[in-house]
């Protein structure tokens, strides 16, 4: 049975595989597992469609960027504590 984050994984790829009108896609990253935010990242910044307009720790942080920001998608963990 596929864990959690294996299935979370899963879906990120799909989503990135999606073809979307914009010629590049801003996404953010909001996740408190660092190692788990990291390996996202790591997704976005290695493909040609998408670039990584911040990545975030808590939401808190996040809400204070993202205004500013205006990603095309925000990849926001549904756990996140608080």
């Amino acid at each position: 049975m596929a864990t959690h984050n294996e299935v979370f994984i899963s879906t990120v790829k799909y989503v990135f595989l999606q073809a979307m009108s914009f010629d590049k896609h801003i996404v953010c990253i909001v996740e408190d597992n660092a190692a788990l935010r990291e390996g996202m990242n790591m997704m976005v910044e290695m493909s040609e469609r998408y670039e990584l307009g911040g990545s975030y720790a808590n939401a808190e942080e996040a809400m204070n960027a993202l205004p500013g920001l205006q990603p095309h998608a925000v990849l926001m963990d549904i756990n996140l504590p608080g």
